[in-house]
């Protein structure tokens, strides 16, 4: 890390970078130049100038149709589990785990190559985690608020139309995109 690199001796002034706290050697600054400078030769692909093609109209209106339908189906049969007894934070969990797995699932024809290289693996892991975290604390609540299921639930497919409609399905679906 920067702040690790070696000080200034003797008679050296300080020299701050970056407008934090830490002061560098020269020679500490030099080769940071040298980094950046390595950095800057290599030959990485572009960025595509344009976003991904958005989905076909047809078949997006069927996803929405059937996430519809797969949610409310869940939501129902979640109800009906409240309603018999079953313990809250497992019914919660199988609605939540399913209609999830589905909508991720249901994203995969949705998913370009080049959605899939603008969000890179890491940007796609780091979403699911904080979907399924959210997903979690949803799921420990359920007993207090039944209805947080439903609202989680509708916002993420939601997300996932308005990702999947903007050619961002990628962000969501598993894989690298077709």
């Amino acid at each position: 890390m920067l702040h690790d690199l070696e000080m200034p001796g003797d008679g050296q002034q300080p020299r701050r970078y970056g407008g934090s706290e830490h002061v560098a050697s020269d020679e500490a600054l030099d080769l940071m130049v040298q980094l950046g400078d390595d950095l800057r030769s290599l030959d990485l692909p572009g960025m595509h100038p344009s976003p991904p093609p958005p989905p076909e109209p047809a078949a997006f209106s069927d996803w929405r149709r059937e996430a519809a339908a797969r949610l409310e189906g869940a939501l129902a049969e979640l109800d009906a589990r409240l309603v018999v007894g079953e313990d809250a934070t497992r019914a919660a969990r199988r609605a939540v785990e399913g209609v999830m797995l589905w909508t991720r699932r249901s994203l995969i024809p949705f998913s370009t190559e080049v959605g899939a290289a603008r969000m890179g693996a890491y940007l796609r892991r780091g979403e699911t985690a904080l979907w399924d975290e959210l997903a979690e604390q949803v799921i420990a609540a359920a007993a207090e608020d039944p209805g947080g299921v439903e609202s989680f639930l509708s916002l993420f497919v939601e997300l996932a139309a308005e990702a999947a409609e903007s050619g961002f399905a990628s962000l969501l679906a598993p894989g690298g995109g077709r």
